[in-house]
């Protein structure tokens, strides 16, 4: 599990890079890589799931402060991840075009 783990980090890291600049791998790579972004890190959450709750349910119990922070920190950030996929969705000129789905263009998204 410790080489699967460090595996699935390093790739999402090395995702994260190559994605964070659109003008480096263009537009569709830029999606397509995102999506993919996205998978691993579902699921890297999948394989410590039983983290996950272990920590959640001594939130409010016996636990460090600091624990409890990085607790409320990545919760945060996954929230963060999740609005900005949502929106890097909503605005996709490769991804949801290739699916066949259209979507009205808005500068409010842009």
């Amino acid at each position: 599990m410790n080489r699967t783990n460090l595996l699935i980090d390093f790739s999402i890291f090395v995702a994260f890079i190559v994605a964070m600049e659109p003008n480096f791998s263009g537009i569709p790579v830029h999606e397509w890589l995102s999506a993919a972004l996205g998978a691993v890190i579902l699921l890297h959450l999948l394989l410590h799931w039983n983290w996950i709750i272990a920590v959640g349910a001594r939130f409010f119990r016996k636990l460090w402060q600091t624990s409890r922070l990085k607790f409320v920190v990545d919760a945060l950030l996954f929230i963060a991840f999740i609005g900005v996929m949502l929106s890097g969705i909503f605005i996709s000129r490769a991804i949801l075009p290739s699916l066949g789905i259209r979507v009205q263009e808005s500068m409010a998204w842009r």
